[in-house]
């Protein structure tokens, strides 16, 4: 099969699926021996789905019933529960039957189907008696595998230290949105420790993009991105380091959300690094990302304003776009910035694309990367490591270092150094980083605009079968977001365009959008999202 062929599955075959022929495959059968290369993997993820399915290698492109036809919001779920339209029980069996129709995607991992259905008759029964119903009452979730709870459900980071990690314990954000009746129901894939540039799992397998499984279904918060995409819940948590909530988000066609640093607590969530991470919102829609950030920070809830991007002023920096994709942006890609310029345009905005000065907002702190082409300041992560590890009684460094991938060792290698060294060292990076942040801020304010925008991906998604697909992982999907994640006030979100979608993949296209203020930003994205030339 030449690159950039299309597989696509046949009418008998996917009624075959349909009547659910499938075999039940576990991480066991997906997972990627270790020094596999590409396409010996992707040969073997063919035929274990072949089999499953019982049809030739031609059926490894699901994708007619991995993706379902609409979306339901998140708020329309909740007004079906709150009404009685449906039982909560009926909502959270549907997303429990999708996990199992879809599970070729390898999305979810801890499956929590006894709490889960527990939590919905609890419900209905509170919606029968007339009670007072809350915020999120019904609502199922979605909650990373590197995020402490509910009680109890695996904490495994995709690493062999967190292998069988089950914490009695639940992060402040996951608490919030159970306190206001949300259900999680699952746990969702993701690379070793919240690294990598793919959806690969050393211990739990591969996660697969349902929209086209050929294909990469980004990174960190994969199982996210892979299982709102397929349909089965509305929204839900991931974390973001360097572009984990936003890229699998965008290769997925769904809306994925950066906070603002601080603004989403980080205890309760196995660390890369403090300095950049920060849990986030990931939904279907813009909606379902306000919702939850209403409840995880307690701001008011953003609702839509059909004039919230009047005089809004939007700069499209070409300076970054020309100096990071070096061999232009595709056609499609093209088009979607072009349809929402336009949409932008409709609305009352202005749009700027002759500005300059962008590269050197993303230099300024250059002098303190540890590795001089990477936007990566130095960091302290074995230390961040351990203040999560000395937290847990049940836990020890020496078993937790013993990763899978040598590049995730490297990540975690100890700083070396005195104290005294090390203060010199991180006092540098940290006004390296309010260096940054003033440049950007300045940035804005010079050009008199309230946020910025750049394609997600420059060409076509990357292929799983490419034997260099870490390398096209780094300088096609994550060319505009590994920047700026240092800065406390520069919330970033992936927009998918799904009027537009990359030609080969069919996969939808999606832009970047960068702002200064949270609120601000998700209320824009409320308002272009209902814009009629791209609805």
């Amino acid at each position: 099969m030449g690159a950039g062929a299309s597989i696509q599955i046949d009418e008998k075959t996917s009624n075959m699926l349909k009547e659910e022929t499938m075999k039940p495959m576990d991480a066991s059968d997906i997972a990627t021996p270790r020094g596999e290369s590409a396409k010996a993997e992707v040969i073997r993820l063919r035929a274990l789905i072949a089999e499953n399915a019982g049809k030739s290698n031609e059926s490894f492109n699901t994708s007619s019933r991995l993706v379902p036809e609409t979306y339901l919001s998140a708020s329309t779920i909740l007004k079906q529960i709150h009404s009685k339209e449906k039982s909560c029980v009926d909502i959270v069996k549907a997303s429990l039957q999708r996990i199992e129709d879809t599970k070729v995607i390898n999305a979810c991992i801890d499956v929590l189907t006894d709490s889960a259905l527990a939590a919905a008759k609890a419900v209905d029964a509170k919606v029968a008696a007339g009670g007072t119903l809350r915020k999120l009452e019904g609502l199922p979730i979605f909650v990373k595998l590197n995020i402490e709870g509910p009680n109890g459900s695996l904490v495994s980071a995709s690493t062999p230290g967190l292998l069988n990690f089950r914490p009695n314990k639940t992060a402040p954000i996951i608490q919030k949105l159970i306190d206001a009746g949300a259900i999680p129901i699952a746990k969702t894939n993701m690379p070793e420790m919240a690294v990598g540039l793919n959806g690969k799992s050393p211990v739990h397998g591969r996660c697969l993009n349902p929209i086209n499984l050929d294909y990469n279904c980004g990174a960190s918060s994969s199982g996210n991105g892979a299982g709102i995409a397929a349909g089965i819940v509305s929204c839900g948590i991931g974390t973001d380091t360097a572009g984990s909530t936003r890229i699998p988000s965008a290769l997925c066609g769904i809306v994925g959300v950066r906070p603002s640093k601080g603004r989403y607590a980080t205890e309760g969530v196995v660390p890369v690094s403090s300095l950049r991470d920060t849990p986030g919102p990931q939904g279907a829609f813009v909606s379902d990302v306000c919702l939850l950030d209403h409840v995880i920070t307690g701001d008011p809830l953003v609702a839509y304003n059909k004039d919230a991007l009047k005089g809004k002023r939007i700069i499209i920096p070409h300076d970054w776009i020309k100096f990071k994709a070096k061999d232009g942006l595709s056609e499609d890609v093209q088009k979607s910035l072009d349809l929402v310029k336009s949409a932008l345009k409709s609305a009352g905005a202005e749009v700027v694309e002759d500005v300059e000065g962008m590269v050197a907002v993303l230099e300024s702190n250059k002098d303190t990367w540890a590795v001089p082409f990477l936007p990566v300041p130095v960091e302290n992560t074995y230390a961040d490591l351990k203040a999560y590890v000395d937290r847990h009684d049940d836990l020890k460094m020496e078993d937790m270092v013993k990763f899978d991938s040598a590049m995730i060792a490297a990540v975690y290698n100890q700083k070396e150094g005195t104290a005294e060294e090390l203060k010199v060292l991180f006092d540098k990076r940290d006004e390296g980083v309010k260096r940054m942040e003033a440049a950007y801020q300045e940035y804005l304010k010079a050009n008199n605009a309230n946020f910025i925008m750049v394609p997600a991906c420059a060409q076509e998604i990357t292929r799983i079968d490419d034997e260099n697909e870490g390398k096209r992982n780094f300088a096609n999907e994550f060319l505009f977001s590994f920047h700026m994640n240092e800065c406390n006030n520069q919330p970033s979100m992936a927009f998918p365009i799904r009027k537009v979608k990359h030609a080969t993949s069919g996969i939808p296209t999606s832009v970047l959008l960068y702002g200064t203020n949270d609120q601000e930003l998700l209320e824009m994205a409320l308002c272009l999202e209902q814009q009629e030339v791209l609805l």
